[in-house]
């Protein structure tokens, strides 16, 4: 278990390859399954499903998978906090802050009046979208992730992508950085400090 832990903190934040994994730690991708299942079942990680208007491509796509400690991530891939400043290693940054988001959602979500779903979002041409908020009426609501606090309209490129996409169905999309001010990205779409998590 150990061993599992350090290379899922290692991929924190990025699809679940349960082959190329099980290679990874040394052990049958039979045998990794349920320990997957003993994490999630503990609450030491969250698996993201993939997000798609097909319903089929939804079932059949990768996860992504977090640690929903990011302290935890952190150490077990021996990273400090001044380690893990955008400044020393954005791409570290930038994985455990994705995990610390969707761990913090994941609270939200579990007290919050409306039922909602989280979901991760990549497609072919290579669009991206960190974490996809779908109501059961159909409504879906984008966020992006940046650890930096310079952000621009380059940054919700996808969600403007979603947006065009999905019409009347998109509500919002959210660019959440470090720095302080929030600044609008065209219709429904704004750049917001990530303390916004918590107002």
């Amino acid at each position: 278990m150990p061993g599992t832990l350090r290379a899922l903190a290692a991929q924190n934040s990025e699809e679940l390859n349960v082959a190329g994994l099980a290679s990874d730690v040394g052990v049958p991708a039979s045998t990794l399954r349920p320990l997957l299942d003993l994490l999630e079942t503990l609450y030491l990680i969250q698996r993201i499903p993939a997000w798609s208007t097909n319903l089929t491509r939804r079932a059949i796509s990768r996860p992504r998978i977090a640690l929903l400690d990011t302290g935890l991530a952190a150490r077990l891939v021996n990273v400090s906090a001044d380690g893990a400043s955008p400044t020393a290693s954005g791409d570290v940054a930038g994985h455990l802050l994705e995990g610390f988001v969707a761990s913090e959602l994941r609270k939200r979500t579990a007290w919050a009046e409306e039922n909602t779903r989280m979901y991760h979002y990549r497609d072919r041409m290579g669009g991206e979208i960190d974490l996809i908020l779908e109501s059961g009426d159909g409504r879906v609501a984008g966020i992006e992730v940046k650890a930096t606090s310079n952000v621009g309209g380059r940054d919700a490129k996808w969600l403007a992508m979603l947006r065009e996409k999905l019409g009347a169905r998109f509500v919002r999309g959210l660019v959440l950085h470090t720095g302080p001010e929030a600044a609008p990205f065209g219709d429904r779409i704004e750049a917001v400090p990530m303390d916004v998590l918590w107002s």
